[in-house]
């Protein structure tokens, strides 16, 4: 594991989807409200996304860093090395 990197308990991965319904809901709001800065919105939605990837990477057990590309590479990889070994041969 590197040194940006930190591995959670699978049970994280729930306490992180609830996190990202609360931005996901704050987003939601803003982009209703008449008054607010519109880019709020974006980065609220950026915030689901990249919560929601790291629930899934946790679920999984894999470490996590704050850098999602390398996250979502590493999740990506898992799930093909998972489906070539239980593939027939």
């Amino acid at each position: 594991m590197g040194p940006f990197e930190r591995r959670y308990r699978p049970e994280y991965a729930y306490e992180l989807v609830e996190i990202a319904q609360g931005d996901l809901d704050s987003a939601e709001a803003l982009a209703a409200a008449a008054r607010g800065r519109r880019e709020n919105v974006l980065y609220l939605s950026h915030q689901v996304v990249e919560k929601c990837l790291k629930a899934l990477i946790c679920h999984g057990g894999q470490p996590v860093t704050h850098r999602i590309q390398s996250c979502w590479t590493l999740e990506w990889t898992r799930l093909l090395l998972a489906r070539e070994s239980s593939s027939p041969t």
